[in-house]
């Protein structure tokens, strides 16, 4: 009996791998962060995601100098002021 091993020069039936997803974590003094629409201050919040919540980051943005992120929250996304987040490893 002789047993295949796989040539390393054959290529492996091996899915490509998906990029590893950015996520942060809200950190506030307990109110939770306003999620909006688009990245400003204007009436356009969403809702509000609680202190200490982690979600995905989509996208990152700038606007006025102030850095934004885009995150998902219960499939929607929209917009965070980025001071307000910690990254998550």
């Amino acid at each position: 009996m002789s047993s295949r091993h796989p040539d390393p020069a054959e290529p492996a039936d091996i899915e490509p791998a998906i990029p590893a997803i950015e996520q942060v974590r809200i950190v506030t003094s307990g109110s939770g962060l306003n999620h909006r629409r688009w990245p400003s201050f204007n009436d356009n919040i969403l809702g509000t995601i609680p202190d200490r919540t982690i979600v995905p980051v989509q996208r990152r943005g700038v606007v006025g100098g102030m850095p934004w992120l885009c995150v998902a929250q219960h499939g929607r996304e929209g917009w965070v002021v980025a001071a307000y987040t910690q990254t998550v490893s």
